[in-house]
């Protein structure tokens, strides 16, 4: 009587069918139904064939009968459902393939109406590949630059085919194949190989289809330069080259030659590249002024090195003592300030003055050996600004350099 009066009541416009229908039969009440439904577990995995898989549905919250689905429809053979009031219990002997898939746990009302769900998903693997798939490596880093090859064989002859990350091969990759074997071979690796590739297979004698992947890591190599000499010892006028290459296979990598790290190059050098990719760093004419610490600075991405080699130029004249720097010298606020005195004799003592006394300023340093003196100034401050002067004592007597007068700029 109350659906055939619901019915008689849709083509009056605006009607409150549940209003009606409380004022027609005022003993039936419309309550709100609350239901709460929980599955575990959300998500198992199983190898095929190697054990049983537990699904429970509990009714958290309201009642209902509780209804099993597997991917929307019946469930398999070889399932088993154990329900009480609220607690259903879903159990799978001997897990296969045809298990695999989304188990929904649907509570419905006694008018057969779902008010309520969850679901549970069960993964299946295969024990054995059908045709005895096996890729080797299946996994594999390699630095940039390398090669590397994958290997993808088969039991029975058959067909082949590789994708990376389900799309198609990168340009700088090789395929060769046989009747159970396919190679894939990248080539001088980059960033951009870094992902999975398939390997996938279709068997000539059963066709059955099979694949497998491997996955490639492709990071930066270490940066590592080196430089010919440390040191070296040259006479005024000579011809001076200075070599930095880099010991490791680092697309990318930049080399670069400076004076004391950071003080541009003097006039009489040039710098090149040799076929062999060595920078070099060339003096002709060689000077005294040219006596200090040249820097190769390598970089790869985020990665530094920097190696240094100091020239020493001798004089050819008689005993003298000889500064490094021109009269007048300008040095940054904050900056290192290295001036070296030589000489062309064995020199017993050796002797800095400061503005024409023995007192140096503070944060410098001094040592000696036998025919060069080296003064170094640490952060330059401006009270280091001054004249600077060096004395080179032996058996001839004492010699003094000339003055080199030291500048500061903020």
């Amino acid at each position: 009587l109350v659906c055939q009066r619901i019915i008689n009541f849709d083509d009056i416009p605006e009607c409150n069918i549940t209003k009606v229908i409380m004022e027609l039969i005022p003993e039936i009440e419309m309550p709100s139904v609350s239901i709460e439904v929980d599955v575990t577990p959300s998500i198992q995995r199983h190898i095929e064939g190697s054990g049983n898989a537990e699904i429970t549905c509990t009714i958290l919250q309201g009642q209902g009968d509780i209804v099993w689905t597997f991917n929307g429809g019946i469930l398999p053979e070889g399932t088993l459902v154990q329900t009480t009031t609220n607690i259903s219990v879903l159990s799978i002997a001997q897990v296969q393939l045809k298990h695999k898939g989304i188990y929904s746990c649907l509570v419905r009302n006694v008018d057969d109406v779902t008010i309520g769900n969850d679901i549970g998903i069960v993964e299946v693997m295969m024990l054995q590949n059908l045709l005895g798939l096996t890729v080797d490596p299946l996994e594999e880093t390699i630095t940039e630059g390398q090669n590397i090859t994958f290997i993808c064989s088969i039991d029975e002859p058959g067909h082949f085919s590789w994708d990376f990350n389900r799309q198609s091969l990168p340009n700088n990759t090789i395929v060769e194949s046989s009747d159970n074997t396919s190679l894939l071979t990248v080539v001088s690796a980059n960033s951009i190989n870094k992902g999975r590739y398939f390997c996938n297979a279709i068997g000539n004698i059963s066709g059955f289809e099979d694949c497998d992947f491997a996955k490639l890591f492709v990071q930066l190599p270490m940066l590592k330069i080196s430089v010919n000499t440390s040191v070296v010892n040259a006479t005024i006028g000579d011809t001076v080259k200075l070599i930095c290459k880099l010991e490791c296979f680092c697309i990318g990598a930049t080399l670069m030659w400076e004076r004391n790290y950071s003080n541009p190059l003097p006039n009489n050098t040039m710098v090149y590249y040799t076929p062999n990719g060595e920078l070099v760093l060339e003096f002709t004419n060689i000077q005294l002024s040219d006596w200090d610490l040249y820097t190769c600075q390598g970089e790869l991405g985020d990665q530094f090195e920097v190696l240094g080699t100091l020239v020493i130029v001798e004089p050819s004249e008689d005993f003298q003592a000889i500064l490094n720097r021109d009269a007048n010298t300008d040095v940054d606020f904050g900056a290192n300030e290295t001036l070296i005195c030589t000489s062309n004799s064995p020199v017993i003592l050796w002797q800095w003055t400061f503005n024409g006394t023995m007192v140096l300023p503070d944060l410098v340093q001094t040592f000696n050996v036998t025919n060069r003196a080296v003064l170094f100034i640490c952060d330059v401050k401006f009270f280091h600004a001054g004249t600077y002067e060096c004395l080179a004592t032996n058996e001839r007597g004492e010699m003094a350099s000339d003055n080199s007068s030291l500048r500061v700029g903020e």
